[in-house]
């Protein structure tokens, strides 16, 4: 996602997280009413993933995106 200039927030990889489990039939305590994994599911998992970070996103400057579509 990040080269396509698109940050995940907290919410992106907690509904992804229960997107995935629902479509692989895998037992879990999400919240179904919801669609999203719990909280102490994400910050866990990114505990267990140090490589990966939760930023702000930032809009793309025109210049940047000009030179990158030359």
């Amino acid at each position: 996602m990040e080269g396509l200039f698109f940050e995940m927030t907290l919410t992106d990889i907690r509904r992804l997280a229960f997107q995935l489990a629902e479509h692989n039939d895998s037992p879990n305590a999400f919240n179904a009413h919801r669609g999203l994994a719990g909280e102490d599911w994400a910050i866990s998992f990114l505990r267990r993933h140090r490589n990966l970070s939760i930023r702000s996103p930032e809009p793309t400057s025109a210049a940047r995106a000009r030179g990158l579509t030359m």
